[in-house]
């Protein structure tokens, strides 16, 4: 059993069967079907994120309500399953995707995560499912678990004129926050406000998410973080370029399964 992950490029061509992009539906179904098929992948769940921190849990009674269907997949943002030979995918724009493999277990989990889904902890929720769906504990369960980070969108290119996070999350959050802010009062119950003093912050949600995953007990060395910007990379699409240059790409496919072979 060994973990394997599909993470496509531009030169893949369109994954995301959105009628915006303008292209057939063959299309972007051909070339899903040759990059699983390019893996000896046939199955696969695909999650609609919604930018929250719901976990899915796939199993040998629920998968068939959701497996090969392009567009009727779990509402969520992240995904874990024991089977073997099912691609859990999402297909982000420049959230970060995570891939999550416990080999003592054979528990392979997928999460996206751009600002809410860091807000939410949807990543640590992630792990908490795996560990409570092996009848775990936590602090048993974290230090053998891998996790692989896709490329996503750096705090240079996502600046935001606020940001709204839990009361107890702010020295937390602000090592990953460029600029300073000053902190306001929400009608969110237990929230606050974190607004630039000198405009737009720069939100590292990447690297949050990391100083999170290590504050369970995820080992650094188990954490492997993607260098590349999205926006800045010509080999992956980036849904935020498409919006300001008129990209005509968005999205590319994240995907992880355990293999038999």
């Amino acid at each position: 059993m060994s973990l394997m992950y599909i993470i496509s490029r531009i030169q893949d061509g369109h994954i995301d069967p959105n009628p915006k992009w303008g292209v057939p539906e063959e299309e972007v179904v051909s070339n899903r079907t040759k990059l699983m098929s390019s893996r000896g992948l046939k199955n696969f769940v695909r999650m609609r994120a919604v930018h929250g921190n719901e976990v899915h849990v796939i199993t040998g009674g629920n998968r068939a309500q959701w497996e090969n269907k392009l567009m009727g997949g779990p509402v969520g943002d992240a995904l874990v399953t024991k089977l073997l030979n099912i691609g859990l995918e999402c297909d982000p724009g420049d959230c970060a995707m995570y891939i999550f493999f416990h080999g003592p277990s054979g528990t392979v989990g997928l999460a996206h995560s751009g600002r809410e889904g860091s807000i939410r902890k949807v990543a640590v929720k992630t792990v908490e499912v795996m560990a409570s769906y092996n009848g775990c504990s936590l602090e048993q369960y974290v230090g053998d678990v891998r996790i692989i980070q896709a490329p996503a969108i750096c705090a240079e290119h996502y600046r935001m004129d606020y940001l709204d996070v839990p009361r107890d999350d702010v020295e937390d959050w602000r090592p990953h926050l460029q600029g300073a802010f000053d902190v306001e009062s929400t009608d969110k119950e237990n929230y606050v406000r974190l607004r630039g003093r000198d405009g737009p912050m720069g939100i590292d949600f990447v690297g949050y998410n990391a100083s999170q995953l290590c504050k369970i007990g995820i080992k650094k060395e188990h954490l492997q973080l993607s260098s590349v910007c999205t926006y800045e990379s010509e080999d992956y699409p980036s849904h935020h370029k498409a919006e300001v240059e008129g990209a005509k790409n968005g999205r590319f496919m994240v995907m992880a399964w355990m293999s038999d072979n």
